[in-house]
């Protein structure tokens, strides 16, 4: 498939510092694609210059094979849904989506098109409400009818859910998902939620210090991160001496360990029950704490009791 958006040696120099250092990065179209990191690595900065918001220092963004780093962002065929969705509050639903189609449409097509878009993001009925009449979630809907409607080439999302209560943001990341399916449009972005990237994304950039550290699908990514930030920052980190390994990859040893696989001795300093799993925080000999991931069914474990713990070989993580 061909690449909608590409990034070549793209950087951005403030006059403090450089928040984003020779970043590559191609998406193919109809990608779902997440850039993720912690707070200063350069992934909003670096979603702001997609959108034109920002101008590079160096490098090109290609949209659709053209160069738009020079672009102002209505010359970019791209539109945005912010962090807070940034809907016009005199205006009701239909005429935020309406806002920025009217140049483009004539009143039937552009009536048309609202009904359209609505009914995608199953807003039908409430199309004379007023933002604040609007449930969270039905405003997160709002804001993204009313950048659907353009037909970008690509939407960009500043931390789209991020405004929401844990549970509304769930439900909503299945019904967002769903519809990037439905409709087709390159979605790129920007979180900080790990679990939110891993369950959207079809793949995965995670930025550290301005620079991509590992581009991959989320599973490419979880399992066999490149270097030992990304482990960290995409799910929970044993260290051991030498390697990585994942709570859910380390066992404790309900009899004889498995042929073939490593063991160690430890004594149990702690034992959390999560609902779906029980999380038992446990030391080696050498004084590394580990946290262990095991079955609700398998019991709970108490301060003081002495266990083996096993893993296989091949879900150690190492990195130079």
């Amino acid at each position: 498939m061909a690449d909608v958006l590409t990034l070549a040696g793209v950087s951005k120099d403030f006059p403090t510092h450089r928040a984003v250092d020779c970043v590559d990065l191609s998406i193919p179209a109809g990608e779902f694609h997440a850039l993720v990191g912690p707070s200063g690595c350069g992934k909003t900065t670096t979603l702001r210059m997609v959108a034109g918001f920002e101008i590079p220092t160096t490098g090109t963004i290609l949209l659709e094979g053209k160069n738009v780093a020079p672009l102002p962002p209505h010359q970019r065929n791209v539109s945005t849904v912010f962090q807070n969705y940034a809907l016009f509050p005199h205006l009701t639903v239909r005429g935020n989506v309406e806002f920025g189609l009217r140049r483009k449409r004539e009143a039937a097509p552009l009536a048309q098109a609202v009904r359209e878009v609505l009914e995608l993001v199953r807003l039908r009925g409430k199309e004379d409400r007023m933002p604040h009449q609007l449930s969270g979630g039905e405003r997160q809907r709002a804001a993204l009818a009313r950048s659907l409607a353009l037909a970008p080439a690509v939407l960009l999302l500043d931390e789209p859910l991020s405004a929401l209560d844990p549970n509304l943001r769930k439900q909503v990341r299945l019904e967002l998902k769903a519809l990037q399916r439905r409709v087709g449009i390159t979605f790129l972005m920007v979180t900080h939620d790990q679990e939110e990237a891993l369950t959207l994304a079809d793949r995965i950039t995670v930025m550290n210090q301005g620079q991509v550290e590992q581009t991959g699908t989320p599973r490419e990514i979880y399992l066999r991160p490149a270097t030992a930030f990304v482990a960290r920052f995409l799910g929970a980190m044993n260290w051991l001496e030498g390697f990585g390994l994942r709570p859910e990859a380390t066992r404790i040893a309900a009899g004889r360990v498995p042929e073939g696989a490593r063991s160690m001795p430890a004594l149990v300093l702690d034992s959390t029950f999560l609902g779906n799993c029980i999380h038992v925080l446990a030391e080696m000999p050498g004084g590394e704490k580990v946290t262990v991931e095991v079955s609700r069914f398998e019991g709970m474990y108490k301060p003081g009791d002495r266990v083996r713990l096993w893993w296989n070989e091949e879900d150690e993580l190492r990195f130079k």
